[in-house]
C-alpha cells in the first residue's frame, strides 16, 4: 500500500481519498482518482472535475493532485462553476500551481433567458435571432470577466469558455 505523508506528519493510506469527489451529486473526476497511485496524481495530465448534467472543468496541462480536497474545492451548479469559494478563498494558492491555473470550463443548459439546467430547455424552439442574442451575451461576458469565448451550441445550450486562472 503506497502512503503519502503531509506536512503535519499523519499518513494517508489511500492518497486518492483525499481527493474524492462526491458521486452521490453527480461529480466525477477524469481520470478516475481512485484508479491512481500517488506518482500518477503527481501529474495528472488534463485533470477534470465534472457533474452530469451540469458541466465540468479542465485544468489544461499536468495537474498535480496530491493532497488536495476536490470534493471541497469545486463546485459545479446550475450555470455556474466555483473554486476556492468560500473559506477556501483565503487559502487559495499562487496562480499557476494547484488547481489556480487555466482551465477549460464547460457549462450545459446555458439558455436564453437566464434559464439553466435546473429549469430544463425552452418549450418552444430558440430563434436564430435569439440564439445570436444569446451568443453575443456570452461573449460579452467572457470578455468581461477575462475569459476567452470557445463555443456555444444552442441546440444543447453547452458554453464552452476558458479562463487563465481561478
Amino acid at each position: 500500500t503506497t502512503a503519502v505523508r503531509h506536512d503535519d506528519g499523519k499518513q494517508d493510506t489511500n492518497p486518492s481519498q483525499a481527493t474524492a469527489v462526491d458521486a452521490s451529486k453527480g461529480y466525477y473526476t477524469t481520470p478516475a482518482l481512485d484508479d491512481l497511485d500517488t506518482d500518477a496524481l503527481a501529474g495528472v495530465e488534463d485533470f477534470t472535475v465534472g457533474r452530469k448534467g451540469y458541466g465540468s472543468i479542465r485544468w489544461l496541462g499536468f495537474t498535480d493532485v496530491r493532497h488536495l480536497p476536490v470534493a471541497d474545492l469545486v463546485d459545479i451548479v446550475d450555470n455556474e462553476v466555483g473554486v476556492y469559494c468560500g473559506e477556501w478563498e483565503s487559502r487559495k494558492p499562487p496562480v499557476g500551481t494547484a488547481l489556480n491555473k487555466a482551465a477549460e470550463v464547460t457549462l450545459c443548459g446555458v439558455w436564453p433567458g437566464d434559464r439553466g439546467v435546473d429549469s430544463g430547455p425552452p418549450k418552444l424552439p430558440l430563434t436564430p435571432a435569439a440564439l445570436q442574442q444569446q451568443e453575443k451575451e456570452l461573449r460579452q461576458y467572457c470578455k468581461a470577466q477575462g475569459a476567452k469565448f470557445v463555443s456555444y451550441d444552442g441546440t444543447s445550450g453547452t458554453w464552452v469558455f476558458q479562463v487563465p486562472h481561478f
